[in-house]
């Protein structure tokens, strides 16, 4: 009985990620600017989160990406612009 009830446990540890979105902020601080978010995109590994984001002033520079994990939140690379960690939203 144990193991069933892990596996119904982990199942909806599964289900709650699987419907979970980080929310990627507006904008980021960059090079004594701002980034104005311009998407949100799956990341490109499973259960990640891109936010992309582009140069308000200069439209020509090249964009930035910030990849979190999807169910937590957290930052999968340790970028100096983007935040750290993001509110997660449980159902999109």
């Amino acid at each position: 009985m144990l193991t069933s009830r892990s596996i119904i446990f982990a199942l909806l540890i599964f289900i709650a990620g699987a419907n979970a979105c980080p929310q990627c902020p507006l904008t980021v601080e960059w090079a004594g600017g701002f980034m104005k978010r311009e998407n949100i995109l799956p990341g490109p590994v499973a259960h990640t989160t891109l936010c992309l984001y582009i140069d308000i002033k200069n439209s020509v520079s090249p964009g930035v990406e910030c990849v979190y994990e999807t169910a937590t939140g957290k930052l999968t690379k340790k970028l100096g612009h983007c935040p750290a960690t993001v509110p997660v939203k449980a159902n999109c």
